[in-house]
């Protein structure tokens, strides 16, 4: 396998967790993130050009209905949790955390 030249091309390398993209019970996984990392580490491309972001609305797991976070947690989902409330999944402070 071959080093990634990223530099020649990119300053960085952004992986959203979210809409638009993935959008299911991995993005909340804090192994996904690891995983997305490390493969990334594998390519050769250096942590320091890695960046990574979440999406701040939860979407319904079946219907792919969005929901603001502020409006979920009026709601009654909780700000530290696994990420899943009422059929909704979101990244909750706990998951942004542990992707950290």
């Amino acid at each position: 396998m071959k080093s990634a030249s990223v530099g020649r091309y990119f300053d960085t390398i952004s992986v959203h967790f979210g809409y638009p993209g993935l959008h299911d019970r991995r993005t909340i996984d804090d192994a996904f993130a690891r995983d997305v990392v490390h493969r990334l580490l594998t390519y050769g491309v250096p942590a320091h050009q890695i960046e990574l972001s979440t999406d701040t609305d939860g979407f319904n797991e079946l219907t792919f209905i969005p929901m603001a976070y502020f409006e979920l947690i009026r709601e009654g989902a909780s700000r530290f949790s696994n990420g899943s409330f009422h059929g909704y999944i979101y990244q909750s402070q706990k998951q942004v955390y542990e992707k950290t």
